[in-house]
C-alpha cells in the first residue's frame, strides 16, 4: 500500500498526521505502520490554537482541521505515538475483558420472548 503510492507519486516516504481522540486511532496507526506509512500525531490544543489563530473561529469544522493538522506536520510541530510492543501489548490486552476480546462487543443476551 505505501510503496505503491509513494511510487505513483514520485516520494520517497508517506508521513500519516492524525488528531488523537479516544482509543481509536490505535486501529489506524497499526495497519498504517504495518503498511510502511509513518504515523505522527499532533496535540489536540495545538490544532484548537491554530484553528483560532487561522480564522479566529472556535468552530469545529472537519473540513478545515485535516488542512490545520496537515500544517502542524508539516512544521514539524508533532509527536510520536507510543504503540506497545511484545509483552507490554500483551498487557495491554489482558486488562480488556474477557467478553470484548474476540468480537469486540459483548455477546448479546438472549431475550426469551
Amino acid at each position: 500500500m505505501g510503496a505503491e503510492t509513494c511510487g505513483k507519486n514520485d516520494k520517497k516516504q508517506i508521513v500519516l498526521g492524525l488528531e488523537p481522540t479516544g482509543h481509536y486511532w490505535f486501529a489506524i496507526v497499526a495497519c498504517m505502520v504495518s503498511n510502511g506509512i509513518s504515523v505522527v500525531q499532533v496535540n489536540p490544543y495545538a490544532v484548537k490554537q491554530s484553528k483560532e489563530i487561522e480564522d479566529n473561529s472556535q468552530l469545529k469544522d472537519d473540513r478545515k482541521d485535516p488542512q490545520l493538522i496537515a500544517n502542524l506536520v508539516k512544521d514539524g510541530n508533532y509527536g510520536m505515538p507510543y504503540l506497545p510492543e511484545d509483552i507490554y501489548a500483551d498487557m495491554r490486552s489482558n486488562t480488556i475483558p474477557e467478553p470484548y476480546r474476540a468480537s469486540g462487543r459483548p455477546e448479546a443476551e438472549q431475550g426469551s420472548g
